[in-house]
């Protein structure tokens, strides 16, 4: 992490120019230069490590909050595909709960105050990762604390059923989500 990209604002402008000059001579290298080229246009410098191959440069600082953003990303995703995966007598059970079955879990971050929000944006429209959830706005300040608390009870659950490839159970998914949605 010392060796973290960080460039200056004439640095960021050279690398841009030359991302471009290596697109538009449509080198075949294995770099990305388009995405390349728009990490470095919006600051998305920890990205580089996914886009440049063999490339161990991250920008420092950020490391935590791509992988917090990956781990909420990962976990919505789960959760939502769990609940496919229930009896409907279970989900009318959730329904009772007034637990909206038809919206994912993923609600976004603060665009106006989430760092996250950025990066899940790239990581979801640029990177095409996770695509079956949408980038999202959230307009609140609280969802990052939303899902710290659901990551604390689904991480012990995940890594258990991971070592013995279960899916979530129902009583699993609802202790996740009855505390997301009394938050």
């Amino acid at each position: 992490m010392s060796n973290a990209y960080r460039f200056t604002k004439e640095q960021r402008l050279l690398a841009r120019l030359l991302s471009e000059i290596h697109q538009k001579m449509d080198i075949k290298d294995g770099i990305n230069s388009a995405l390349l080229s728009e990490a470095l246009r919006y600051g998305h410098d920890w990205a580089i490590k996914g886009i440049v191959p063999d490339s161990s440069e991250t920008s420092n600082g950020v490391e935590e909050k791509v992988e917090f953003v990956h781990d909420v990303l990962g976990m919505c995703r789960h959760l939502d595909s769990a609940r496919e995966n229930f009896s409907n007598e279970e989900k009318e059970l959730l329904q009772a709960k007034e637990i909206n079955l038809q919206k994912s879990t993923y609600e976004g971050f603060d665009g106006n105050n989430d760092d996250e929000y950025n990066i899940a944006e790239f990581i979801l429209n640029k990177l095409n990762l996770y695509s079956e959830l949408t980038s999202l706005n959230s307009h609140s300040i609280g969802t990052k604390d939303t899902y710290r608390k659901m990551l604390e009870i689904y991480t012990p659950i995940n890594t258990f059923n991971s070592k013995d490839g279960k899916a979530l159970s129902f009583d699993q998914y609802s202790s996740i989500v009855n505390w997301y949605d009394q938050s």
